[in-house]
């Protein structure tokens, strides 16, 4: 939770490699959420509308097409805002290659496909029982192109699993860490991701699932079309 928003954060820049038109641009949008200026829902659409505009400019798109090209991810800025950190990055998805289901603590993200093509899953977390193990409820199941955006918060369609599809893909992510102020876990959440299974789900279509790591989630979805896997009716 942010306790405080100060007029004159800390700023660390732990990587730098945008134009200084687009930081700026980028770093006021980022200022305004963290001062309370924008709503997270107000926030995901100038995001949303700031992705759109540089997937049209052709220097933006050659860093993506350096990224697709280089078969690597390529950061563009690494930043943090006193107790809150942002990123910008394009990222490439080899064909096949699986981004596991998972679900994230207090990150805000909104990602735009480059090129390739993706199919996406989406789902809403109800609840976390008891005994530690969440409730889901699929909510999206698509595939999505070049100029696609797909978003997640705190409170909306925040687990996700993708996979790109008849090639690579190459996708532009920003992600904000740490600027909602109420989230579904206690603040000693970590940031990272956290991978579950999606696949096993009641009568009622409500999904409980464990947590766990990477090398789990690996096992079990990587090089696997989403499409091999049941969804509820």
């Amino acid at each position: 939770m942010i306790e405080d928003r100060p007029s004159n954060p800390r700023i660390r820049t732990k990587i730098s490699q945008i134009d200084n038109g687009l930081d700026e641009t980028l770093y006021q949008h980022i200022d305004k959420l963290r001062l309370g200026g924008y709503s997270v829902d107000e926030f995901q659409n100038a995001l949303a509308e700031f992705c759109r505009a540089q997937a049209s400019d052709p220097n933006f798109s050659a860093l993506g097409d350096k990224t697709s090209v280089e078969n690597q991810s390529h950061w563009l800025i690494k930043r943090h805002i006193d107790y809150c950190r942002y990123s910008a990055l394009f990222y490439h998805v080899a064909e096949n290659e699986a981004h596991p289901p998972h679900h994230h603590h207090n990150v805000i993200s909104t990602q735009i496909v480059i090129s390739g093509t993706l199919q996406l899953r989406e789902y809403e977390r109800i609840e976390r029982r008891d005994d530690g193990r969440l409730v889901l409820k699929l909510v999206s199941d698509r595939m999505i192109g070049p100029g696609d955006i797909f978003q997640a918060s705190e409170w909306s369609k925040n687990v996700h699993w993708f996979c790109a599809e008849g090639g690579p893909a190459v996708i532009f992510n920003i992600n904000a860490r740490g600027f909602e102020d109420k989230t579904f876990d206690t603040d000693e959440a970590a940031f990272g991701r956290c991978y579950i299974d999606p696949t096993q789900f009641d009568n009622t279509g409500l999904i409980i699932t464990e947590e766990f790591d990477a090398e789990r989630a690996h096992e079990l979805f990587q090089g696997r079309r989403l499409d091999e896997f049941p969804i509820p009716a």
